[in-house]
């Protein structure tokens, strides 16, 4: 069996278990693919409009008036997620992780509103797929939400940063990611 995210579909506590538990594979859906790249041209075009967008191209809480420049956009995003990645304590159970990875991905991939590149859902699809999992500390978060340090944590990995479980063992996430030649 296969569990399907993306427009038009959704999750049952069923699927969650089945990829989180028993790593079902994932397909995203190409209506999702579409639709987040039609998403994410409209975000750009407004960072390169000079349009102010929360926590986007503007700081966070007390600096939402401080603006960054389009061209530093991208720095800015890894700088958040490297200042947000303030976990400690015991790492999360393998399944929390993938379910928290399965859930991400379908919730970013609904109607293509989030703005993402799809390569990022793309590359939690192909984490799980391939039983990657981030090493997610479980306690400390930043916000209202809670939810900030740990998926400052996940996203990292995402990028060839901190540490994942593959195989046998812990690695730094840049390894599995340059073994299956999905770092470009």
């Amino acid at each position: 069996m296969v569990t399907r995210i993306g427009v038009g579909t959704y999750l049952t506590l069923e699927d969650v278990i089945r990829v989180s538990r028993n790593y079902e594979e994932v397909k995203l859906s190409n209506d999702a693919l579409n639709a987040m790249e039609r998403s994410r041209k409209v975000l750009e075009e407004l960072i390169h409009g000079n349009v102010r967008i929360y926590g986007v191209n503007t700081g966070l809480g007390d600096l939402y008036s401080v603006t960054v420049n389009p061209e530093d956009v991208a720095k800015y995003s890894l700088e958040m997620l490297i200042d947000h990645s303030t976990g400690v304590g015991d790492y999360a159970p393998d399944d929390w992780v993938r379910a928290t990875m399965l859930i991400r991905a379908h919730q970013l991939s609904l109607g293509g509103y989030s703005g993402i590149r799809s390569i990022v859902v793309e590359r939690l699809v192909d984490f799980l797929n391939m039983r990657i999992t981030p090493l997610i500390p479980k306690y400390g978060s930043v916000g209202a939400s809670g939810d900030l340090a740990p998926l400052a944590h996940m996203a990292l990995t995402l990028l060839g940063k901190g540490f994942v479980k593959y195989q046998a063992g812990c690695c730094r996430a840049l390894k599995p990611l340059n073994w299956l030649g999905l770092m470009s």
